[in-house]
């Protein structure tokens, strides 16, 4: 007997209700998939009640697989299988914007950095008009600092959700020089 190959998968989303729950962690969800002899999923169970979402995701996204069929001696039959859908939480996003306290007016030549508690610090790619995005950030607590010249720096402690975008600005106060006569 040969089993049914996979040939088609959509995937399956992290859910909603998942993140609306505040649970982000990694997350694997075991199938029994019975596939018919022209390879459609015609039942879908899942091995062990995971919670949060992921076992209607799992069971929804099942119905969309397409298989090859098992074959036994070259004619396709029925089969009966193991699936593993993993969820990982979705990055989370981060949006800043750099801009003079007293004018408003956009600091194109700001630099912002993010620290978080592991890894090493990261800048993020100006977007131009002091405007700096990254979508791919882990979730957690991060340190966003950002300078210009000019300007005194600033920090911030953020916490990034995964699915979310959150949008931070930083109102910068420009350094001021006094003269002093002797």
């Amino acid at each position: 007997m040969v089993a049914p190959r996979l040939e088609r998968d959509g995937g399956a989303a992290y859910p909603l209700r998942a993140l609306a729950e505040r649970h982000y962690q990694r997350v694997e969800v075991g199938l029994v998939l019975e596939i018919d002899a022209r390879g459609k999923v015609v039942r879908a169970s899942v091995d062990r009640a995971r919670g949060h979402g992921f076992d209607e995701v799992a069971l929804e996204a099942a119905k969309q697989l397409e298989f090859s069929p098992a074959t036994r001696n070259g004619t396709p039959v029925a089969a009966r299988i193991r699936f593993r859908y993993v969820f990982e939480p979705p990055p989370a996003a981060l949006r800043v914007q750099a801009v003079d306290a007293t004018t408003g007016t956009p600091l194109g030549g700001a630099r912002v950095t993010l620290e978080a508690a592991k890894g090493s610090p990261r800048t993020l790619p100006g977007a131009g008009g002091g405007s700096f995005t990254a979508a791919d950030l882990p979730h957690g607590r991060v340190r966003v600092r950002v300078e210009a010249d000019g300007h005194a720096a600033q920090s911030s402690d953020v916490t990034l959700i995964p699915g979310d975008d959150t949008e931070i600005v930083f109102r910068l106060p420009a350094l001021r020089w006094e003269h002093i006569q002797v």
